[in-house]
């Protein structure tokens, strides 16, 4: 299922479907299945909203260091419930993709970053109704990527999909 999601965000970045989605007092909604944002936007999916606050790539990052080839990218992300139910939140419900023709380019967030840092979000958390959380989350994607996208795919526990959230950004160096 993480392949169809990689593969639906290099379609949508490689058609450039820009404008995407429709918004209304800062919120992003989606149009047809998909919603386009860019940082600072609230992303609205069925059971929670997100926005992507900041991003900087860096060589390390609490004392983890990038692979060779590689940079850290830290994201700032605020994720609020506005389900009527308790939620099951994940890190890895949020992917990073960079501009490639390569069918691999993507990744998930690093295993078990939490541990670096309280900052960062842990691999998996409960989100109570009407409750907001904000963390980081720490990716390691190639050298060279500035023009990236955080996307999230709505999934049902029947493994249903529904719409596509995008978030294009070019993160700060630091």
């Amino acid at each position: 299922m993480k392949k169809l999601a990689a593969l639906l965000l290099a379609a949508v970045m490689a058609t450039s479907m820009i404008g995407c989605g429709s918004s209304t007092d800062g919120v992003v909604r989606p149009k047809n299945g998909l919603a386009e944002g860019k940082i600072g936007d609230t992303m609205r999916t069925y059971w929670f909203d997100f926005s992507v606050n900041s991003a900087y790539l860096c060589d390390s990052f609490s004392g983890y260091d990038a692979a060779d080839g590689y940079n850290l990218l830290v994201v700032d992300i605020t994720v609020t419930n506005t389900f009527s139910e308790i939620l099951p939140m994940y890190d890895d419900d949020f992917w990073i993709d960079w501009d490639s023709d390569d069918d691999d380019a993507y990744a998930y967030p690093v295993e078990n970053a939490s541990s670096l840092s309280s900052n960062v979000l842990p691999s998996e958390y409960y989100l109570m109704i009407d409750e907001t959380e904000n963390g980081l989350l720490l990716y390691e994607i190639p050298d060279g990527y500035t023009d990236l996208a955080i996307a999230y795919i709505e999934l049902t526990d029947q493994n249903e999909t529904g719409d596509f959230f995008v978030v294009y950004f070019e993160p700060d160096q630091r």
